[in-house]
């Protein structure tokens, strides 16, 4: 794949001031624009735009930005479809505040913009997704009674007769560029942990949009198997009188009384419901074959907190210190682990195929990360997202058990004796599932399946970046790697993330933590590359300024330059708004490394009075034939005097 770089050759490097209320911004500059044609608003927004005195409250100057901007972020009320979700400061004293995009008081289904704080004045980018203000009447038709009804008639048409509950939530959500009002129903299970569908009923014709079930899980579904033992370990309990029960209050999050069981580690029975204690009280819990599970739940869950707590200096999954409660024996010889929610339950393997699934760190691990996924950047269970979710479990699995890069290796019985390869997705239980093996490992070989199969492919696409985490630690370390992934998921994704913007939020966190250009920065790029996004930095794209006077023409250059391995076509190079006139070779194919020049001029003479004296907004479109960049989007600001 191919990278466009735009280079301005005349006054580039020049700072030009956006048209912003001078309440909001001092000066800025505006170096990188993507726009979500989808959704049709920007997606990222970057650059440096500074204010005349630092806000003495973050959140009101994010969205007072935001609302100076309407032709970048097609907001028409910025101030009322905003609205705080957390605000945070990170290792590097860089402020992040979260906005969820509401409309007439209703949330909009997973759209949030970022903004970002490099100091106290200066904002250098405004990231994620929103949708323009709706169109749409937030009178529902559809009663929500009924709309639980359909929903969970929905869900007993795939899940059988397990007794379900429903609640429901008026809000809009963005169907592939359409704002639509529903009602979205959490139809869960009254007695199954497993069962947390979310369903989104059309609010005006009762119709179900979209559904998909919330739990995250991990490894197939149905297998046959055999099981297998556990080593010895160390594991935190509680004393209680003559009594050692299953309890961490060792962490730094454990709040006392310990009676309130805040802040703990807990390994819960299901077949009893009751908390796992030690029946002959001497403190060694080896009594039957059935503890094992409870041992390996305990022991692993305390290494993962630990490993979050000593990497990033989170505290639980929250940040908050919450506690962690697992279950052991879930289900009959289930092949499977669930997560989310500070919660985590595991099947016992069949014996077969499986081990008890929690004898192995990395799924322990795995299962964690979905809670920190879920209070960090939610990614939403479905498509790219999705894929997003489960391979940042896989990732931070291998972190916090670094032996390899299998997934499952010390529970899988059968060949391959693993469930997942980050380093060869390809390999896996069922090599033969596609043509090219288990697990796609590149953007070429990406399945674009329905959401009725594995919520759209989420355990099976996730091999793509699981493939680019591995390439990043192989060459600058897991540890440096780890830190990269974290503060993109922490810091800069949002829950409808797709994987255009997770390369684009992986590099700048790359950037923020080691500087460009850094060999830690060159992996991401290489890695990147390899699994088929072909992103390379450049000099940043800056509005191209012109000044032009009444009567005369003015004009500048721009460039073009393909990089990486592949020739690339320029098919169009257009003025959005007719106001600039654009000279040069049309369609033109450049190979690898070379350059095209266009000129772009404005003619003052002509159609144009002292009424429009001041600032002139144009867009230079590009449009090429590259499957990585087809659009360019170059804004141009003409200074009329």
């Amino acid at each position: 794949m191919t990278l466009i770089v735009a280079a301005f050759l005349a006054g580039v490097m020049a700072t030009t001031a956006l048209s912003a209320p001078k309440a909001v911004t001092l000066s800025s500059r505006l170096d990188n624009l993507v726009v979500d044609r989808v959704r049709g608003t920007s997606s990222v927004v970057a650059g440096e735009f500074k204010f005349a005195a630092a806000p003495a409250n973050y959140a009101e100057a994010s969205i007072s930005f935001i609302a100076s901007r309407p032709d970048l972020f097609n907001l028409r009320d910025a101030g009322n479809e905003l609205k705080l979700l957390r605000q945070e400061t990170d290792r590097l004293g860089e402020t992040h505040v979260r906005l969820d995009q509401v409309y007439q008081g209703l949330p909009v289904w997973g759209c949030q913009k970022i903004v970002h704080f490099r100091d106290a004045n200066t904002i250098y980018m405004v990231a994620g997704q929103t949708i323009p203000t709706p169109r749409v009447s937030t009178t529902p038709k559809v009663a929500s009674s009924a709309a639980e009804a359909t929903a969970s008639s929905s869900v007993k048409s795939a899940i059988g007769t397990e007794p379900v509950k429903t609640s429901s939530e008026l809000m809009i959500y963005p169907d592939n560029g359409t704002a639509k009002l529903v009602w979205q129903v959490v139809v869960s299970g009254v007695q199954s942990p497993t069962i947390k569908w979310r369903v989104f009923v059309d609010a005006v014709t009762g119709a179900v949009v979209m559904q998909y079930n919330d739990v995250k899980e991990d490894g197939p579904t149905v297998s046959t198997g055999i099981g297998v033992g556990h080593k010895p370990y160390t594991i935190q309990t509680y004393q209680f009188g003559l009594d050692y029960e299953m309890l961490d209050a060792s962490r730094p999050m454990f709040v006392p009384p310990v009676s309130n069981l805040q802040g703990v580690i807990t390994t819960y029975d299901n077949r009893t419901g009751q908390l796992y204690l030690d029946p002959n009280r001497d403190n060694v819990f080896d009594d039957d074959s059935a503890m094992q599970a409870a041992v390996s739940a305990q022991a692993f869950a305390g290494l993962t907190y630990q490993y979050f707590m000593d990497a990033f200096g989170r505290n639980s999954y929250d940040n908050l210190g919450s506690g962690l409660t697992m279950t052991v024996h879930y289900g009959t010889n289930l092949n499977n682990a669930y997560g989310g929610g500070g919660f985590i339950q595991f099947g016992d393997g069949d014996g077969i195929n499986y081990l008890p699934f929690s004898g192995d760190l990395d799924v322990v691990a795995h299962e964690f990360t979905h809670s920190v996924t879920e209070y960090t950047a939610n990614l939403i269970y479905t498509f790219a997202s999705g894929a997003l979710n489960e391979s940042y479990s896989d990732f931070f699995g291998k972190m916090v058990d670094s032996n390899n890069w299998l997934l499952g290796d010390d529970i899988r019985l059968t060949t391959p004796g693993f469930l997942r390869s980050m380093q060869d997705p390809h390999q896996g239980p069922n090599p033969a599932r596609f043509p090219f093996g288990y697990q796609p490992a590149k953007m070429s070989e990406w399945q674009d399946l329905p959401y009725s199969n594995d919520n759209g492919g989420v355990h099976i696409n996730s091999g793509v970046p699981n493939k680019a985490g591995y390439l990043v630690a192989n060459v600058i370390g897991r540890a440096k790697a780890a830190q990269i992934w974290f503060r993109t998921l922490s810091m800069y994704l949002t829950p409808d993330a797709d994987m255009n913007f997770w390369s684009s939020m992986t590099q700048q966190a790359a950037k923020d933590l080691y500087g460009f250009p850094s060999p830690e920065v060159a992996a991401v790029v290489d890695a990147l590359d390899s699994i088929g996004f072909s992103l390379v930095f450049a000099v940043p794209t800056q509005i191209v300024p012109l000044s032009a006077q009444l009567g005369a023409a003015t004009d500048t250059t721009i460039s073009i330059t393909s990089y990486r391995n592949e020739s690339v076509i320029i098919e169009s190079v257009v003025s959005a708004r007719g106001k600039l006139n654009i000279n040069g070779t049309i369609p033109q194919s450049i190979p690898s490394g070379g350059t095209a020049t266009y000129t772009v001029s404005f003619n003052g003479a002509t159609g144009y009075t002292t009424c429009d004296v001041g600032a002139i907004f144009d867009t230079v479109v590009i449009t090429t034939s590259s499957a990585a960049q087809p659009t360019m989007l170059i804004p141009v600001e003409v200074n009329l005097g």
